[in-house]
């Protein structure tokens, strides 16, 4: 019966169709919802950088190493302590200063994780392409 074969591929192409159609729509969902939450921040930045962030300790941190001097005072110890490479890490942002230098840093991370979950997407499901037949968009080698 060549009739219901053909029926049933039908119906698998369709079912593969529909499962990429959600994926591709919950994938641009999550980009959508991180875009919102990086105007979110930025704004809250903007407006007040000393509220609800750590970045003048981060810069202070940065700049102490790019003078030499040490950046743990032995005596107090409270807190969380950085490794020393993350005042590398921020040095770049510190020529910018506050707020700027703030926002700066705040995308360049969320770029990286945004880019590393588009890797592990990819990894995971090859055969998906999140932002469709776009071969520089992300390229997950």
């Amino acid at each position: 019966m060549p009739i219901s074969s053909h029926t049933r591929t039908e119906r698998n192409s369709s079912s593969d169709d529909d499962e990429k159609r959600q994926y591709s729509l919950a994938a641009r969902a999550g980009v959508i919802l991180m875009i919102g939450m990086v105007i979110i921040i930025s704004g809250m930045v903007a407006y007040d950088p000393s509220s609800r962030s750590v970045s003048a300790g981060y810069m202070k941190v940065a700049l102490k190493f790019w003078n030499g001097d040490p950046l743990y005072n032995p005596s107090n110890f409270s807190g969380f302590l950085y490794l020393p490479s993350f005042a590398v890490a921020y040095l770049p942002f510190t020529a910018f200063g506050l707020p700027i230098g703030d926002l700066l840093w705040r995308a360049v991370t969320l770029g990286l994780l945004f880019y590393a979950l588009m890797r592990v997407v990819r990894r995971l499901e090859p055969r998906h392409k999140i932002f469709g037949n776009c071969p520089g968009c992300f390229p997950a080698s």
